[in-house]
Order: structure tokens, then C-alpha cells, then sequence
């Protein structure tokens, strides 16, 4: 039997109704697949993005550099094969950076002590002097620090690998892999730090106002002649015939406990400035200093010792106004 003309258009359009109705569920399962695959990334990805929002000291990542908030400003890390971690910050108030390594192979480390590290840049297969012999101190059991002008930076910024030399042995080798962008993010950082916090113009945030109603600046406990004597003369120094006056100062934490020292006048010799601040910070203790109310805060206290190869004993004499 032939078919009419109408019938067989009528099975043609519902064929391509079922074709159509086919092809529609096809992409609305598709748009749904999709849709679960996002949600299955969100599931995945959201929780560490919701754990660096949490952290609001978190500032960036960068390779393996990770950019934060300190206390007082801002701080690029991070962590190498063998355990040692790079540190390096940034404080917009007057333009400093501290550069800390750490290793817990670094066990004979002692806080306080002055260990001259030399720092090497590599930079396109070449090795510079960089800085050359610098004071590191250390800062804890595990680490040396140094204290630097800002523009230091820029030699981080643009060299490839840095190496710590202690004593012609080399401590570490470290890639600076990233470290361009990270010092970017780290002035960034440091430069909204400081507008969220604000400094009063009228506090030194190192000193506390030494004049204050009430207030009480730290003083020494024990006796301040014996924390550094002439028999603590260092032997090249002595060989030499090196002497002079070493002015300094030391930053007290609340228990009484010195945390840093500083020169704030050299002798004239480094071995002999040196000495002195390692002596401080293992022998000197003090009464903190105290605020009107009576409660311990920060203190400091500044004085000078005469290394002299003539005299039996040196002596500090105070400096405190």
C-alpha cells in the first residue's frame, strides 16, 4: 500500500520532534554534568581558599615564597630541601629588613651570639661578593638573623641563588627562584601595613618614653662590672694591640631578659664591638622597666666599655640620661 504524500510528512516531523527532544535532553544533561563538576571543584578547591581567608596575616604566595603580616610589618618565607627556611622582611616605618635562616641542624646556635656569616649572590651562572662578611646574631636556638637597610631587597630581587658562608664553609645554598615577585609583594604588603597601623608621631616604637609620670626605666640587677672585664679581651684583638670605647645599647623585653644589642658607637674595631654585644646578651639581666600603672613593659638600657690593654679591669659606665 502507498503511502500518502501528508502521512509521510507527518512521520518525517515527528522524527525530527524526537530528534530534537533527544538532542535537548542531551544538553540539559550535559549542563548538568557540568554544573556537578563545578560544584565537585568548589568542594575540593574551597576549603584551602577558605583557610588562607581565614588567616587574614596571609598577604600572597609566590612559588615556594609565602608574603604575611607580622607584628610590626611584613615578611616573605620560605622552606627549602634539608629543612632550611629563608626569611626576609620588610618594615615601611623606617625602611629596614631582617634576613633570618634557619635550619634545626643549626643546634649549636646561641641566642645573642655574633656569628660573621658572608653572603653570596648567584646571578645567570656568575657568583659576586654580595655583601660580604656580615654580623648575623642569633636569634634563637635555630637561627641567625641580621638587621639591614631596606635596599637590600634588590639585590634579592634580582639574583638567582644566595649562599651563607660561615668561617670559608659554606651553611647553605638557597634558590631565589620567584624571589623578584616576592619582594614586590612584600613591599606591597608593607606599604598597606603601615597605612592600616598608623604610627604615633610622637612614639619611638623601639623606645618607650624614658619620662613619664610614675614610670620606672629598666636598671641593671647583679653586678654590671662583671658582664664584660678585661679578661674577656679578645685574643687577635689583644695580639693586635686593639683597645677603645664601645658605646651600646640593649633592648630589654618585659621579664627583664635582653632580646637585641646594638652599637651605637664603635671602637673601632669590630672584633672588639663584637665581643661585647655577645657578652651582653649571655651575662646582663635587668629589672623591667615599668609604666605608670606599674605594669613591666620594654625597656632599654645604654652604656660603654673601655677595652683598654693598659688597664687591669675595663669598666661600663652608664649612659643613661
Amino acid at each position: 500500500m502507498k503511502m500518502r504524500q501528508s502521512e509521510r510528512r507527518n512521520l518525517q516531523s515527528n522524527s525530527n520532534e524526537d530528534h530534537y527532544f533527544y538532542f535537548s535532553e542531551f544538553v540539559c544533561f550535559l549542563g548538568k554534568s557540568v554544573r556537578w563538576l563545578m560544584i565537585l571543584i568548589l568542594i575540593v578547591v574551597a576549603p584551602p581558599i577558605r583557610a588562607q581567608s581565614r588567616g587574614d596575616e596571609i598577604y600572597g604566595q609566590v612559588g615556594p615564597w609565602l608574603i604575611a603580616e607580622s607584628n610590626d610589618g611584613c615578611f616573605a618565607t620560605a622552606s627549602f630541601v634539608g629543612g632550611t627556611d629563608l626569611t626576609f622582611t620588610y618594615r615601611a616605618y623606617d625602611s629596614t629588613s631582617m634576613l633570618i635562616i634557619s635550619n634545626e641542624l643549626f643546634a649549636s646556635v646561641e641566642s645573642g651570639t655574633i656569628y660573621p656569616i658572608e653572603i653570596l649572590f648567584h646571578t645567570r651562572g656568575r657568583t659576586d661578593d654580595g655583601w660580604g662578611s656580615k654580623d648575623f646574631l642569633g636569634v634563637s636556638g635555630r637561627a641567625v638573623g641580621i638587621t639591614l637597610d631596606a635596599e637590600v631587597l634588590d639585590d634579592i630581587a634580582a639574583a638567582d641563588g644566595i649562599s651563607f658562608l660561615y668561617r670559608g664553609r659554606r651553611v647553605e645554598k638557597l634558590s631565589l627562584k620567584g624571589s623578584s615577585k616576592a619582594v614586590f609583594l612584600l613591599v606591597k604588603c608593607g606599604g598597606n601595613f603601615a597605612r592600616k597601623h598608623p604610627r604615633d608621631p610622637f612614639a619611638d616604637p623601639d623606645v618607650p618614653p624614658r619620662t613619664s609620670v610614675g614610670a620606672s626605666p629598666a636598671s641593671p640587677r647583679g653586678m654590671v662590672g662583671s658582664w664584660v672585664t678585661n679578661d674577656d679581651y679578645p685574643p687577635g684583638a689583644r695580639r693586635a694591640g686593639q683597645q677603645g670605647v664601645t658605646s651600646f645599647r640593649i633592648d630589654i623585653d618585659v621579664s627583664g631578659s635582653p632580646v637585641a644589642c646594638t652599637i651605637t658607637q664603635s671602637s673601632g674595631h669590630s672584633v672588639l664591638d663584637n665581643a661585647t654585644c655577645s657578652l651582653l646578651m649571655r651575662r646582663a639581666r635587668f629589672n623591667p622597666a615599668k609604666n605608670a600603672q606599674g605594669k613591666p613593659v620594654p625597656g632599654a638600657f645604654e652604656s660603654r666599655f673601655r677595652w683598654s690593654l693598659e688597664s687591669a679591669d675595663g669598666n661600663i659606665g652608664s649612659a643613661q640620661p
